[in-house]
């Protein structure tokens, strides 16, 4: 998908490249990492650089960003996404300190909406309804503009 002027492989390629200043080392190596797991680690803890002071309060709006911009570009994921219908989204992992994005299977139908949990989750749910409020306007446009189209033929009939 591309973003903020660049192709990126993976949401989390730009997600942990949005840690740190454009065009800064820590910025070029998270965008040329080989996989998302590389991306991640090099934007991590370990990855010797440091983020943006603004990064934990900014860092939810850049997930959202990039996971729209992958749903919108891509029919193949919007489709998918959108045919969840209307059934809660969870991101599960077996991993305790990604709470915040995620979270554990056990937890699955028992997290409240509120909770600071299953951020990726709720991100979709968002955006799938976001996808999907899009879909209706369009084929209501489209339906508005073929009853236009039947109505001026209609017109042009009743003249003959």
């Amino acid at each position: 998908f591309s973003l903020d002027d660049e192709t990126w492989p993976s949401v989390e390629h730009y997600f942990q490249a949005s840690k740190f200043a454009k065009g800064s080392a820590g910025y070029v190596a998270c965008m040329r990492a080989p996989t998302a797991a590389e991306a991640r680690r090099v934007g991590g803890m370990s990855g010797g650089y440091t983020p943006s002071p603004t990064w934990m309060a900014d860092r939810v709006a850049v997930m959202y960003r990039a996971m729209v911009a992958k749903f919108t570009q891509s029919a193949f994921h919007g489709y998918l996404l959108q045919s969840t219908g209307d059934q809660r989204i969870y991101q599960v992992s077996d991993d305790d300190r990604d709470r915040f994005w995620s979270c554990a299977l056990a937890d699955v139908g028992s997290i409240p909406l509120t909770a600071q949990t299953n951020t990726i989750g709720r991100l979709l749910e968002r955006i799938r309804t976001r996808l999907q409020t899009e879909a209706a306007a369009a084929d209501r446009r489209a339906a508005d503009s073929a009853d236009s189209a039947d109505s001026a033929d209609s017109d042009d009939s009743d003249s003959d």
